[in-house]
């Protein structure tokens, strides 16, 4: 995609998601190897199975609440019908969840990392004011949906860790409400970590314009903060956004394993939830 070297024909525009796999298990072969002999891949096949669903879901979400915050421009191929591009998208989407929790699963590899945020100040979050904020920033966003953009992101976050809080189900707040910032810390990092890849590739994949090789090549429209790209669409400010969102996406995660009734636990040390 980079290089524009079409050597396998047409195969360039389906690869997106076979590279993004290939890089997820990249990432779950360091954890094997620096954990010692665990990842999600080698000891929870399962819950990274159930996490591309869970993404193809999730993802789905944000896409129809887009906004227009980002937009494909590349979604008009004259090599490729339109419901071929469409279901290209619709298989990149399980690339998500699972991207994010092997950096998890490979942070935490890491005793030193670990514990550096493990002892820090107790912040027990009550469930329903979290819950009623949600509400009333997510009705307010559907009047006022420009100022309010980044209510897509910290609305959902809202909503789901106090509904979660609210039922007494584990989550990174009740590491947080023991002074345990590692699991909220490291998650967020990893989706950071994570969208640095995400953005340097995808401004790779189409710079210079021509000749077109990635359907799925995306750019931002985002309000207000929309300058200063370095070799990437994202704006630099634009990348704290994927702090919140890894958090939000485990949050996702942990509530559909309770409403389908699948363990959600990441790493080899945590007990089934």
């Amino acid at each position: 995609m980079w290089t524009r070297e079409t050597v396998f024909g047409s195969l360039v525009y389906y690869a997106f998601t076979p590279l993004w796999w290939g890089f997820i298990f990249t990432l779950d072969g360091l954890s094997y190897r620096f954990s010692g002999g665990y990842s999600l891949f080698a000891n929870r096949p399962k819950t990274l199975l159930i996490s591309a669903a869970v993404s193809l879901g999730g993802w789905f979400f944000f896409e129809y609440f887009a906004l227009g915050n980002w937009y494909y421009p590349n979604s008009t191929m004259p090599e490729l019908s339109h419901s071929t591009i469409v279901w290209l998208y619709i298989i990149a989407y399980t690339t998500v969840w699972p991207a994010i929790f092997e950096w998890y699963t490979l942070l935490n590899c890491f005793p030193k990392l670990v514990a550096r945020y493990a002892q820090g100040p107790k912040l027990n979050i009550p469930g329903k004011p979290l819950l009623y904020l949600s509400f009333i920033l997510i009705f307010a966003m559907v009047f006022y949906s420009y100022p309010l953009f980044w209510v897509m992101w910290i609305g959902p976050l809202l909503g789901f860790a106090g509904l979660l809080i609210a039922l007494k189900i584990q989550t990174p707040f009740t590491a947080l409400a023991n002074g345990n910032w590692s699991p909220m810390l490291l998650m967020a990092l990893s989706t950071l970590l994570n969208g640095f890849f995400w953005e340097v590739w995808n401004y790779g994949s189409a710079h210079p314009a021509m000749p077109m090789t990635n359907p799925n090549y995306w750019m931002y429209d985002i309000p207000y903060v929309n300058v200063i790209h370095i070799f990437a669409e994202m704006p630099l400010l634009g990348y704290f956004g994927y702090l919140p969102f890894g958090i939000l996406a485990w949050l996702i995660f942990i509530w559909s394993g309770k409403v389908f009734g699948f363990n959600t636990s990441l790493l080899a040390n945590e007990k089934s939830s």
